[in-house]
């Protein structure tokens, strides 16, 4: 899961990577080096 969601002090987009893998994985989608953060079963 791929989260945008606005900063309510600077208003600046910030961007996180939620995944099912138990441990934090860095893809590269569409161009773009995103990094996943692991979760396991929480997700």
């Amino acid at each position: 899961m791929w989260i945008q969601a606005r900063h309510r002090a600077t208003g600046a987009a910030t961007e996180v990577g939620i995944s099912t893998l138990p441990q934090t994985e860095t893809l590269s989608i569409g161009g773009r080096t995103r990094t996943y953060y692991g979760a396991g079963t929480m997700v």
